[in-house]
């Protein structure tokens, strides 16, 4: 549910208010807005966006500046994000038809470029447009972008960002994410961790509140402090159950003639523990081991047709054609599957197969055919179960949370900032199986 906009701020959405006016009247390119799950950043996007220009305008006449005006564009990082920002801000920008969500991705125009020669993947850009003529309409105008979870920001995507929006198109960017999430796959910090700019925190909690909010602040703590202390389980929202009655728990929430996929999921840390729950859920539903026509998937890896079909890692997909193959030119066994109505593309019977050929292919510096699986297989999933990392910016009621798995990763910090996506997941209950190891007690 929106909260209305006539809501009161608290004194930290207050001090940020006044904090992004000082902003825009600044020299300043990049600000950050920072706060933890439930701490009203959408709302305050929500509220700058429909207030600013009346308030920035007397500011200016009171600070004797002249009035700038700004062509906004918001932006988040990954397209579930998109969707969730697209969703809040549906009132805005019903009033606002030149208004939209957009991933930062399409607006910078930028695109997935694997090299053939170096077996590196890099952003690369789709044409030499001139950012400058896309950013803005007018001569006077200053592109104001808003990048919502922010927190994935790559260091790669961070140059680009300075060099186009900042360099060329002279923006005003807002950055807004939760500094205690996980970083980008692959990096030890976020690069909003390292940018030198004015950064306002959000730390009052005004959503889901209780013990979800309690145990998951406990956990952001410990992120800042490095010291565990034990959950306080209740009989309610936050409960400990033994395996027996985690499996009897997953069974009935997936079972329910009702259940989608807002309702519940379970959450790990390992692909591998991740694939053991999905493929535990379909047997206990009677599906058959491999997925079926009419089946709703998601995406493991970036598919990006030549049909003009992409679609983002962790996006829902419907098989609407599946059809088994022998074997492929690798010996590989599969089915060729249509995605959508539109993509087609090839399915091995178990995806593994294809990362042995790709570690091969690697070692052997083969990065054509490398690529060729790369870009061309498909790694579909089932939709039960989910990577704590991918479920960051997705709510679900209930959320399944296997500890044992989580306590394998030996580096304190991850464990702490795992703990806290997974259980600010849950908008209802928190379901813990297993203990986390002594070393984090």
């Amino acid at each position: 549910m929106k909260k209305p906009l006539n809501a009161v701020l608290t004194k930290d959405q207050e001090c940020a208010n006044n904090e992004f006016l000082d902003f825009l009247v600044s020299d300043d390119n990049f600000f950050i807005i920072q706060g933890a799950a439930g701490t009203g950043k959408s709302f305050l996007i929500r509220h700058l966006l429909e207030t600013f220009y009346a308030k920035y305008s007397a500011y200016c006449l009171l600070l004797q500046k002249e009035v700038q005006t700004f062509n906004i564009k918001i932006t988040a990082t990954t397209n579930k994000a998109v969707n969730v920002v697209d969703d809040f801000l549906e009132d805005f920008l019903a009033k606002k038809s030149y208004l939209s969500v957009s991933t930062i991705y399409s607006l910078l125009g930028l695109k997935v470029t694997n090299d053939i020669n170096t077996g590196k993947t890099t952003l690369s850009f789709n044409n030499k447009r001139s950012f400058r003529s896309e950013f803005t309409h007018g001569a006077n105008e200053i592109p104001l972008v808003f990048i919502d979870e922010a927190s994935f920001i790559s260091e790669e995507l961070q140059e680009i960002i300075q060099a186009v929006l900042v360099n060329d198109a002279k923006a005003k960017v807002v950055f807004i994410g939760d500094k205690y999430q996980l970083a980008p796959v692959g990096q030890n910090f976020s690069a909003l961790d390292m940018l030198k700019c004015n950064k306002v925190s959000l730390n009052k909690i005004i959503r889901n509140s209780g013990d979800i909010v309690k145990i998951g602040t406990q956990f952001r703590d410990t992120v800042e402090t490095g010291i565990f202390t034990p959950i306080s389980y209740n009989n309610s929202n936050v409960i400990h159950v033994d395996g027996k009655n985690f499996q009897q728990m997953i069974e009935q929430s997936f079972s329910d003639p009702n259940w989608n996929t807002s309702k519940s999921k379970v959450l790990a840390w390992t692909n591998e523990r991740v694939q053991e729950y999905n493929q535990h859920i379909r047997q206990s539903l009677n599906k058959p081991e491999i997925f079926t026509t009419g089946e709703i998937v998601i995406t493991n890896s970036f598919i990006n047709g030549a049909t003009h079909f992409s679609r983002s890692v962790d996006s829902e997909v419907m098989i609407t054609k599946i059809n088994p193959v022998t074997q492929n030119n690798y010996g590989i066994r599969g089915f060729m599957v249509e995605l959508d109505g539109s993509h087609v593309g090839f399915m091995p019977e178990d995806f593994r197969d294809a990362k042995k050929w790709m570690k091969r292919l690697a070692a052997q510096k083969e990065w054509s055919k490398f690529f060729e699986i790369k870009e061309n297989w498909l790694d579909l999933r089932a939709v039960y179960a989910s990577s704590i990392h991918k479920s960051q910016g997705s709510t679900y009621d209930t959320v399944f949370l296997d500890l044992s798995d989580i306590g394998t990763n030996w580096n304190a910090t991850d464990v702490a900032r795992l703990m806290y996506v997974g259980i600010t997941r849950a908008a209802k209950q928190v379901v813990c199986y297993g203990h986390l190891p002594d070393r984090y007690c």
